[in-house]
């Protein structure tokens, strides 16, 4: 088993995820037993199901012989998109497998909830226009979690769970929401400061219930107040890609750790960077080169930063003080 960093590009927007795969038959002997002792509840069971059809197949070594090996196929014709067009033609009369019946699904615990909620869920601000406010400008703390349409009963399961929220749907996807403030108070930050997410999803939890304070003290009908929330909401979910935890928001010297554009050096030896936040790549900064060297750059591409020599659009990781 491994993983590895996958970098994307697509009309010039950058995508990176990071993938964790399992392969050989002993590994992945121990992800079944683990599936096992702690079955899915989302429809994904179902193709868990024929997976493991799938895998007592190769276990058994069906799989070397043509038989096997049309029911391998005809049970990967059941499985997530289907075949491809080129196993369509190389297997023009397999019938896909039946696949099982799962039952109306139940949740488990909130430690699964925090696991699930890891992965599929999002912590997030929201700031409206309202004309009710002096500022006007209304803010609303989010919880969600999305779906395939499929996991509707899933979703309502979080309606009962929580005792509060709604589901609401949106082209094949179905997603669970709350946003009122006192339900957001006393039962989604309360439930998962109890059972925690993890990863980077943590940080955007405690983001917003740094603005929960706030909202509390009414500190959001202020202007300073409001001005901290944005700043918060500006760090948080995809932004806190540029972004990193030393990061306060505040207006003192800090420690920032941002993604950026090398746009090129100066004739005094200047760099000049420009960031991607939300003004796009338009919003430029020089930095004096005395204050740090090359070694506190950390390119994202084999792309060498000589002084003196226009970049381009490299991107880079600059630590400033």
């Amino acid at each position: 088993m491994w993983w590895w960093p996958i970098t994307k590009r697509e009309g010039g927007a950058r995508y990176e995820s990071v993938h964790y795969r399992v392969q050989s038959v002993k590994d992945l002997l121990v992800i079944l037993n683990h599936f096992d002792k702690y079955p899915l509840i989302t429809q994904k069971w179902v193709n868990y199901q024929l997976f493991k059809r799938a895998f007592i197949l190769i276990i058994n070594k069906e799989h070397l012989t043509e038989d096997g090996l049309s029911k391998i196929v005809s049970i990967k014709a059941s499985m997530n998109w289907g075949l491809s067009d080129e196993l369509k033609v190389a297997f023009p009369d397999i019938i896909p497998e039946d696949k099982c019946i799962m039952e109306i699904p139940k949740i488990p615990s909130p430690e699964w909830i925090a696991g699930f909620t890891s992965a599929e869920g999002s912590f997030f601000v929201n700031i409206r226009e309202s004309s009710a406010s002096l500022l006007k400008k209304k803010v609303l703390l989010n919880f969600i979690i999305t779906q395939h349409i499929n996991e509707e009963q899933l979703m309502r399961n979080f309606i009962e769970y929580f005792g509060c929220g709604n589901i609401y749907f949106s082209g094949q996807g179905v997603y669970y929401r709350v946003t009122k403030f006192s339900e957001m108070n006393d039962k989604v930050i309360s439930f998962f400061k109890k059972h925690k997410v993890l990863g980077v999803k943590y940080k955007d939890f405690e983001d917003l219930c740094i603005v929960a304070e706030l909202m509390k003290t009414k500190a959001h009908l202020t202007k300073q107040g409001f001005d901290q929330i944005q700043l918060i909401k500006d760090r948080m979910n995809t932004r806190r890609e540029f972004i990193s935890d030393e990061y306060d928001g505040s207006d003192k010297p800090h420690l920032m750790d941002l993604r950026c554009t090398l746009r090129g050096f100066e004739r005094n030896g200047d760099i000049k960077l420009g960031f991607n936040m939300q003004q796009g790549w338009n919003s430029y900064v020089k930095i004096p080169s005395k204050q740090f060297g090359l070694n506190k750059f950390s390119t994202y591409n084999s792309t060498i930063v000589n002084p003196g020599v226009w970049s381009g659009r490299t991107d880079v990781r600059v630590h400033l003080v």
